[in-house]
């Protein structure tokens, strides 16, 4: 229960520390795009064609993959914590 209730806390604290006004050119913005892309892309493929591979139908290997695309969230965590320190 507390975990339920204390960790999307932490996940909405942590993502609202992230600051997005340091990106000043356009070519900033396009790498994060592209980096956000490639990350999303390979997670996609890489976890829903894994799961497509082992049996599971296009829906639910789909369902998978965009799952696994939420894991995000923790690298964002460990990225700020490692700015605090």
């Amino acid at each position: 229960l507390i975990v339920s209730f204390t960790l999307p806390l932490y996940f909405t604290l942590s993502g609202l520390k992230t600051d997005v006004t340091t990106i000043r050119s356009k070519e900033e913005a396009a790498i994060t795009v592209l980096v956000c892309a490639v990350a999303s892309i390979g997670k996609f493929v890489g976890c829903g064609g894994t799961a497509w591979l082992s049996g599971m139908n296009c829906r639910e290997s789909s369902v998978v993959a965009l799952l696994m695309n939420t894991r995000g969230l923790v690298e964002l965590i460990v990225l700020n914590l490692g700015l605090e320190a």
